[in-house]
């Protein structure tokens, strides 16, 4: 599904978009998204950036899972009788 997005760009930016889009005969959209795909690889192949390597195990805790929720229902349960007070 595609995502609406809002930037202000430039009047040169907008009319080279435009031109761009009418030379190559693609929506602006797909100009834009072709643009920033080839930024993102350039990068990553400059920089070497492995994004599997930088955000595999986020999920991994100290805790277990009922932990976590138990310390998530007493959170919302403090709450609660906090704000009944």
């Amino acid at each position: 599904m595609d995502q609406v997005f809002s930037a202000r760009i430039s009047e040169e930016v907008s009319r080279r978009i435009g031109e761009l889009a009418r030379r190559l005969g693609k929506s602006k959209k797909a100009i834009i998204e072709r643009a920033i795909n080839e930024l993102s690889r350039q990068i990553e192949k400059e920089q070497s950036f492995d994004f599997f390597s930088h955000t595999h195990g986020i999920w991994q805790r100290d805790e277990s899972a009922g932990e976590t929720v138990a310390a998530g229902r007493k959170a919302f349960n403090d709450s609660i009788k906090r704000h009944k007070k």
